[in-house]
């Protein structure tokens, strides 16, 4: 049990395990708070936008508290901004960047996350 997250288009997919920061990312994109097993879409503008602030809390990891704050809850995984968190940074990061290869015109992703 915890938190399992599926990126999916037409053309790709990609599985996330306790990658809590998410979350909050993509709450921020719905304006509202994320339910189990709800599934959203996000637009390439999104997922840009996800990259992006990979990018910077890459290049400078005082920055990821701001930018991609964890979410705490009993199954989504530790909160701590450790290793663990940016190498996790790094797997959104590369795995986002493909699926967004493979995006053309108005496709969109859609993100569900079960806990």
């Amino acid at each position: 049990m915890g938190l399992d997250i599926t990126l999916k288009t037409s053309k790709s997919e990609k599985y996330f395990r306790k990658v809590n920061f998410l979350i909050p990312f993509v709450e921020s994109k719905i304006g509202h708070e994320l339910e189990d097993c709800e599934v959203v879409k996000l637009t390439k503008d999104n997922l840009e936008s996800l990259v992006e602030l990979c990018e910077e809390v890459l290049a400078n990891h005082d920055k990821a508290e701001e930018l991609l704050p964890t979410r705490d809850g009993f199954f989504f995984g530790g909160t701590e901004y450790d290793e663990w968190y940016f190498n996790d940074v790094q797997e959104v990061h590369d795995e986002v960047s493909d699926l967004l290869s493979t995006m053309t015109g108005r496709m969109k992703a859609r993100f569900y996350a079960w806990w």
